[in-house]
């Protein structure tokens, strides 16, 4: 999924894709640039787990476990990343829109909140 150079953890291949679970457009090459991550993949992605394949031996279960542990590690990071993105850009939007100075900023984390 996230090819980083490195072996398979604990002796296992990375699973093929299945027709039920397509892999990210990205996945069979190297890993994506910033740029070209999209929202619609990430969707995709969502969509592909669901179709995780479960007719796999313990060994391949143990690195599905890794895999998708280091997957929720890295998209809390691009969450937290993608909130101050937010936050800041709401900030300059208010700013532009001549919100007094002390109101600036309110209203944010509730829209932060919703999303989650």
């Amino acid at each position: 999924m996230f090819d980083n150079g490195a072996a398979p953890a604990r002796g296992s291949a990375t699973p093929a894709p299945t027709a039920a679970a397509p892999a990210p457009a990205a996945a069979s090459a190297a890993a994506p640039s910033r740029a070209e991550l999209s929202t619609e993949s990430v969707a995709g992605w969502i969509a592909a787990l669901t179709g995780l394949d479960r007719a796999v031996g313990d060994a391949e279960r143990v690195t599905q476990l890794e895999l998708l542990e280091r997957l929720k590690s890295a998209a809390a990071a691009a969450q937290a990343v993608v909130t101050a993105d937010f936050a800041v850009s709401q900030r300059a939007e208010q700013r532009a829109g001549r919100v007094p100075a002390d109101r600036v900023g309110q209203g944010i984390g509730a829209q932060v909140a919703l999303a989650r």
